[in-house]
Order: C-alpha cells, then structure tokens, then sequence
C-alpha cells in the first residue's frame, strides 16, 4: 500500500498517518476521488475512530459522529 499523496481525502486533524492507512481495507488508497459520492474505503468502526480521535476530548455524542462523517464524506449525506 502506498502512502497518500497530498491532497488525498485522509481526514486532517491529531490522527497519526500510520493510524489512518490501517483503517484501510488491504489494497486499498485513499485517492482524491474517495471523497466524491463514492462509498468511502473505510470500514464503520474505522469512520467512527477517525470521527472520535479529530477531537481534542477524544469523545462524542453519536449524533456528533453522525455529523462529521456526513461532513467529511459526501456519500452519507
């Protein structure tokens, strides 16, 4: 698996690289095009950890993980 380029659809924020790139599926990339209407190729349990650790506080109500992956992820909205 190659490391994302710049630019690529990985959530921005304090969730370390190494982190992020285990949440994808093997053979897998995060590519531009993953944060179209596409399904994004990170698993449910892997939305909600990301949605989580981009807080500070490392805690959210689940409406507030609901909200930041339909803002982060087109798709489901």
């Amino acid at each position: 698996m190659s490391a994302p380029e710049p630019g690529s659809t990985l959530p921005e924020g304090n969730i370390p690289s190494f982190y992020l790139q285990s949440l994808l599926p093997p053979h897998a990339t995060a590519s531009p095009a993953s944060k179209s209407d596409l399904k994004p190729p990170y698993s449910y349990i892997g939305l909600i950890s990301m949605a989580i650790l981009s807080n500070p506080e490392r805690k959210m109500l689940l409406s507030q993980i609901y909200n930041w992956i339909a803002m982060e992820y087109p798709y489901f909205r």
